[in-house]
């Protein structure tokens, strides 16, 4: 399975039989187990798609948008809101109809495409805001396991391992602890706070498109 492919219920990590098993569930349920694991995930991954097919597959667009144009456009619109908006007079201004209905189809576009960008931006995978210093962290996370152990086993003091043996718990070390690795991490941890924030203002936003909208999310 892809990574990002969540609609395939066929994973290799998973035996024939609980493959099976998810499939059936989809079929039955239209969602399985894996689905339900991860709600979060699966909505980040497949909503972003779905409307994306329906930006390229509508046949029209929601009525507030033809709302949204005649409030632009009313000091050169000789109809009441309710007459235009209701196309009362539709064969008498063809026309304008017409050149209403461009708008507001490609304001549609450009509404369900910000949609999906700002879906696309809360996905760990998609977002285009990177950490620069992320292959910096990973030198020295690898340079820290190398030199101390994963959980800084080496730099147990002998307090520590005493303790350890006899409560039987692990005291762990992180490179948090060694200066050595102190100027790469700050930065790499200031940045991730930085991407934390833009995600969430982008979560915020989408779902806030996804609400004004979601009745017309339909064609």
């Amino acid at each position: 399975m892809k990574k990002d492919d969540y609609l395939n219920v066929y994973n290799k990590c998973c035996s024939f039989w609980e493959n099976r098993k998810q499939a059936k569930e989809r079929a039955k349920l239209g969602f399985c187990g894996r689905d339900v694991w991860e709600i979060d995930t699966w909505f980040l991954h497949i909503m972003p798609r779905m409307i994306e097919r329906l930006r390229d597959h509508h046949f029209g667009f929601p009525t507030i948008l033809t709302e949204e144009y005649y409030e632009l456009n009313k000091e050169n619109i000789s109809l009441s809101k309710n007459d235009f908006c209701n196309h009362v007079y539709y064969n008498d201004y063809e026309n304008l109809y017409n050149e209403a209905d461009k708008w507001c189809n490609n304001r549609w576009i450009e509404i369900l495409n910000k949609m999906v960008f700002l879906f696309d931006e809360c996905n760990d995978e998609k977002c285009t805001m990177k950490n620069e210093y992320y292959e910096e962290y990973l030198k020295i996370r690898k340079d820290f396991d190398k030199k101390y152990g994963y959980s800084g086993e080496k730099l147990r003091t002998q307090e520590e391992l005493k303790s350890d043996k006899k409560t039987g718990n692990l005291t762990n070390h992180s490179m948090s602890e060694l200066p050595e690795y102190k100027n790469i991490l700050e930065k790499y941890f200031e940045k991730e706070g930085e991407i934390d924030k833009y995600k969430t203002k982008c979560k915020k936003e989408a779902l806030k498109m996804f609400i004004k909208y979601f009745d017309n999310l339909w064609d």
